[in-house]
């Protein structure tokens, strides 16, 4: 499968984290064929670039490395800590975020090179894995409100996820499916 990839899409970062993406060729063609994901429409864009009219194509895998550098039971931990720095207000820096978390973190992170009005929005993604990575290092993280939030956050997305199993089990579901598998 084809993607073409916005270069401004906030995704942009985790794509990156997760995955080897490859830039192959540059096509000249006005219009998008039905194998290409997202689906692109020159209706929904509101203005004309001269660029619009390329497509790149690009091979997508899995990052192969990725679990040597953030383990599988610190996998929660990091989506969640990315998740949250990427929404963090234009008016708040990276260390004031953090700090909410575990007070008093921000001379770990000048240290080690982090400037005190950096907004996470200018880190690249190597500097937000050494983020996370002092952040979960230092001694006050086990005992943080970084987990109270994050295991929230996990239970509103795991009761999310139960309610739709629930609806989806439903015996008047199950039947109707029943039903029209028979006929």
């Amino acid at each position: 499968m084809m993607y073409l990839l916005d270069q401004k899409s906030a995704d942009r970062l985790v794509h990156h984290l997760l995955k080897d993406i490859k830039h192959g060729d540059v096509i000249a063609e006005s219009h998008p064929g039905p194998g290409f994901y997202p689906p692109y429409s020159l209706a929904a864009s509101k203005k004309r670039r001269p660029e619009d009219d390329f497509l790149h194509l690009v091979k997508i895998s899995a990052n192969k490395d990725f679990f040597k550098k953030v383990p599988l039971e610190e996998l929660e931990s990091f989506h969640y800590f990315l998740n949250r720095i990427c929404l963090t207000k234009r008016k708040d820096t990276l260390i004031t975020q953090l700090e909410k978390w575990i007070p008093a973190c921000g001379p770990e992170f000048i240290k080690n090179g982090f400037r005190v009005f950096t907004h996470p929005r200018e880190l690249t993604q190597d500097q937000l894995l050494q983020a996370y990575y002092i952040f979960s290092r230092l001694p006050s993280y086990e005992g943080s409100m970084f987990h109270h939030y994050r295991r929230h956050w996990a239970i509103q997305f795991g009761e999310r996820d139960e309610e739709v199993v629930r609806l989806k089990t439903d015996d008047e579901v199950v039947e109707i499916e029943d039903q029209v598998l028979e006929n």
